[in-house]
């Protein structure tokens, strides 16, 4: 028999692990890809607030701006 459990949170992983010990059987855990995703954006999203204090960002106020630059090379 399986049983597959999905969307748990972290801190209650040690009370699933404690009763497949309990009952003498196997529990495997597999992280979605969502959530190596949701790492990846929120580590590109702490990249950028690093470079826009820094300085090192440029930022634009719409998105013509925006396209102006790429035209200009500035980008």
């Amino acid at each position: 028999m399986t049983l597959v459990i999905e969307n748990v949170k972290d801190e209650f992983l040690p009370a699933f692990k404690g009763l497949a010990k309990t009952l003498n059987v196997k529990c495997k855990i597999q992280k979605s890809k969502q959530d190596s995703l949701e790492q990846e954006i929120l580590l590109e999203r702490k990249q950028i607030k690093k470079q826009i204090q820094s300085g090192n960002a440029k930022i634009f106020k719409n998105h013509q701006e925006f396209k102006q630059a790429l035209q200009n090379g500035e980008i």
